[in-house]
């Protein structure tokens, strides 16, 4: 259970640190609410994770250091719907094109890193 624990720990830490990179790295200059950033992120995730599980052998030490705690910590689900309700105080429409591109895309981005896969 403690190993369970580290290795978990372990993942989120530098789950957290690119999500972080990240999050500095997309460009939300504008004066836009439009949460760029979140959407980045949580599509990086999805394809990453689309990736992940197409090795279907994965032990259970790599599934839980890098799904649950890297991707679990750089993906950012409390966020989205934080920002989902702040946008939808503002700018109902853009609440919903932001829920409706981070859901579509998300898919899209898992889909594309499993045929991505099946290439090689």
């Amino acid at each position: 259970m403690l190993l369970a624990v580290l290795y978990v720990g372990a993942g989120g830490f530098f789950g957290a640190i690119l999500h972080y990179i990240l999050t500095l790295t997309s460009n939300n200059s504008s004066k836009s609410s439009f949460p760029t950033r979140t959407l980045v992120v949580n599509l990086f995730a999805c394809f990453i994770l689309g990736l992940i599980t197409q090795f279907l052998n994965l032990s259970a030490e790599f599934n839980m250091f890098f799904i649950t705690g890297f991707l679990g910590s750089l993906s950012t689900f409390s966020t989205f719907i934080l920002d989902i309700q702040k946008l939808s105080r503002k700018e109902k429409f853009f609440s919903i094109i932001y829920l409706s591109l981070s859901i579509g895309l998300g898919l899209l981005s898992f889909e594309v890193s499993s045929f991505i896969y099946a290439l090689f």
